[in-house]
């Protein structure tokens, strides 16, 4: 069994093992609430670990990009299917960069 906290819109909010205050729901393991709210969690963390690591890639780019204009390393440095990817991405930045202009420009 497994003990339930509730919001104000009875909806689950938080699991615990034990009755450790009051207040609390005994609901069982395949209860479909209570599988529901574990799928929540489940995306909220893959949501949160795919912004990481979008904010990342943009480090990684960035460092990159001054690398090379340092002439510390070249694009010729990497194998050519991440030269291709690093191109797509700097035309794709690109791209958006003259989108952005033309919406100031209005």
């Amino acid at each position: 069994m497994v003990f339930v906290k509730r919001d104000s819109q009875n909806q689950i909010c938080a699991i615990f093992e034990d009755q450790s205050e009051e207040g609390l729901e005994e609901v069982t393991s395949n209860d479909p609430e209570l599988t529901a709210f574990l799928t929540r969690c489940a995306l909220d963390k893959k949501l949160y670990f795919l912004k990481s690591d979008l904010d990342l890639i943009r480090v990684i780019e960035d460092l990159i990009q001054i690398l090379m204009e340092k002439n510390i390393i070249a694009i010729t440095d990497f194998p050519a299917p991440a030269i291709e990817k690093l191109m797509a991405r700097q035309k794709i930045r690109s791209q958006f960069e003259n989108v952005a202009q033309i919406i100031q420009e209005d």
